[in-house]
């Protein structure tokens, strides 16, 4: 089974919808057979429109106070706003090398928990934890690999981050509880879902950026 979720890493959902999908597939029988790709959607061009300190704190309270359930640490007033297109690049270069997983946990704690500034270039290949990562970021490799992703990701009705979507015909926004998750990886499996999953909550409030 194939399942590309589109993210960004200026998206807390994003990364708790990463986590949720993890413990989801953590209790899935045919975990094995399953292949997770992200695939990128940055936000506002890729930068994030607005600091830290232009979201309510009320805001920042509870979805700080979600994730923790989850396993999750946030730093929300740490966060420095960053343009992220090269950090799918580097999402991009990773999965080549098989560890596309690791480095988008890396980048998203780096990001949303570690206050690194992502638009920096030095910043972002040491937070990737890749090496020659630093000569990667210099080239113009993947700049058209992830240009052509995200127009794909615009075709298909990608408007959210995160949005699941399994084997290529049934989408899921938000970052749905991992029972959720579950459910859903049972019913493609034996192809009882008949109808084009939607809705994970408000955005930007309950589930999902966008």
């Amino acid at each position: 089974m194939k399942v590309d979720v589109y993210v960004d890493v200026v998206c807390p959902w994003s990364y708790l919808g990463k986590r949720r999908l993890e413990t989801a597939l953590a209790g899935y029988p045919g975990r094995d057979s399953v292949e997770v790709e992200y695939k990128p959607f940055p936000l506002s061009d890729g930068v994030l429109s607005v600091g830290p300190d232009d979201v309510p704190g009320a805001v920042k309270d509870h979805v700080t106070s979600v994730a923790a359930e989850d396993g999750v640490t946030l730093d929300l007033a740490a966060v420095v706003p960053a343009p992220t297109f090269d950090a799918h690049r580097l999402l991009w270069w990773a999965r080549a090398q098989g560890r596309q997983h690791e480095v988008a946990e890396r980048l998203f704690a780096a990001h949303l928990s570690g206050g690194v500034d992502l638009g920096d270039r030095s910043a972002l290949a040491a937070a990737s934890g890749l090496d020659g990562a630093a000569e990667f970021l210099a080239s113009s490799a993947g700049v058209e690999e992830v240009k052509e992703a995200i127009g794909e990701a615009r075709a298909i009705g990608v408007e959210s981050v995160p949005t699941f979507v399994f084997e290529e015909r049934w989408a899921v926004t938000g970052a749905q509880p991992a029972a959720v998750l579950g459910e859903i990886l049972d019913q493609v499996a034996d192809q009882s879902i008949a109808v084009r999953a939607g809705g994970g909550g408000e955005c930007c409030g309950g589930g999902c950026c966008g």
